[in-house]
């Protein structure tokens, strides 16, 4: 249990250093109107999913 909880802990704070980055809101921007050109049905929540993926994969290494 206490195991599960420290592994949550690190994924919430994961997603809030890279939802903070200036380079997260220029791509989920740029994702985000690629999406509508391309008819996407979720443009803003497919590019924020999209755009966390990248950047926390970046900060990973």
């Amino acid at each position: 249990m206490h195991e599960e909880h420290n592994k949550l802990v690190d994924a919430i704070n994961m997603v809030s250093v890279a939802y903070y980055t200036e380079e997260f809101g220029m791509l989920r921007d740029e994702l985000e109107a690629i999406y509508i050109r391309s008819g996407e049905g979720e443009p803003s929540k497919t590019a924020f999913r999209d755009a966390l993926y990248a950047i926390i994969c970046e900060q990973d290494g």
